[in-house]
């Protein structure tokens, strides 16, 4: 939602999501710090951390769209998040990352238009149909950004 807020990218994510049950590194073992003194599994094992921190893997966590910021001018370091159910998004790198890619077939050319369905025969066809929709809705948004500023502005 915010790309330029975040210093890490999802591979970071996807990384200790994998980690957390592979065993590999003794970061997730037992349930507390007093457990892993006790088990001495700083000594037995590697930390994940190590090993994401390490120069020759920091890049690739790196977030190339990462602009530091100590907060915004509301005094918050994140703005506040827009969440609407419609855009709550699967995370497909994770849970689709064990499936196998279809490849393009004949229903990815069909879509809905004024609730009827239309059928397109090519894929060019079909992406000169988005950019069309994708351009209306700039023209939507633009409107809708303008109109918001002249509220502020009178309201001001």
């Amino acid at each position: 939602m915010f790309p330029a807020y975040f210093e890490f990218n999802s591979k970071l994510l996807l990384c200790i999501l994998e980690h957390l049950y592979s065993c590999r590194f003794g970061t997730f073992l037992y349930d507390s710090d007093y457990e892993r003194l006790k088990h001495k599994v700083s000594e037995n094992t590697v930390s994940l951390w190590e090993y994401i921190n390490k120069r020759e893997n920091l890049h690739e966590f790196s977030n190339p769209f990462y602009m530091y910021m100590n907060d915004n001018e509301n005094g918050q370091l994140l703005p506040r998040p827009i969440v609407l159910a419609r855009q709550v998004v699967l995370w497909e790198e994770y849970y689709m990352k064990y499936s196998v890619q279809p490849s393009i077939s004949e229903h990815a050319f069909v879509h809905f238009e004024n609730n009827t369905i239309k059928k397109h025969t090519s894929s060019a066809e079909y992406m000169s149909t988005c950019l069309r929709f994708a351009q209306q809705r700039i023209k939507q948004l633009e409107r809708t950004v303008s109109e918001i500023k002249r509220s502020s502005n009178s309201s001001s």
